[in-house]
């Protein structure tokens, strides 16, 4: 990942995305990415991941996509992990930062 995207991600955006997939802050644990800072957290002795992308990776759009791609194959029963929604029933939730970027999480 480019040094410039690495130097947007903040505490902040990791607060507000925990905060919006109902996830303790403390639980997260940062397990690494190439084009996303992917997070590791445990749920009801369960282990989940919390993937954060940069828009200039892949826009929103593409990152439903991906969603629903993986749903299907989940729903079909593809061997795959379950997309797990927001507490408001989302899957992909953006938050504009300094320079006016965004940054896509799933």
């Amino acid at each position: 990942m480019e040094q410039h995207i690495k130097e947007l991600m903040n505490e902040h955006i990791l607060e507000d995305a925990a905060k919006f997939f109902g996830i303790d802050l403390s639980d997260l644990k940062y397990i690494g990415g190439f084009q996303n800072f992917v997070y590791e957290y445990p749920k009801k002795d369960k282990l989940y991941i919390l993937r954060i992308t940069h828009s200039s990776h892949r826009h929103s759009n593409h990152v439903c996509g991906e969603i629903e791609w993986v749903q299907y194959l989940y729903n079909n029963g593809v061997s795959v992990s379950k997309p797990i929604a927001s507490k408001a029933d989302r899957y992909v939730w953006s938050a504009t930062i300094k320079m006016q970027s965004k940054n896509t999480l799933v």
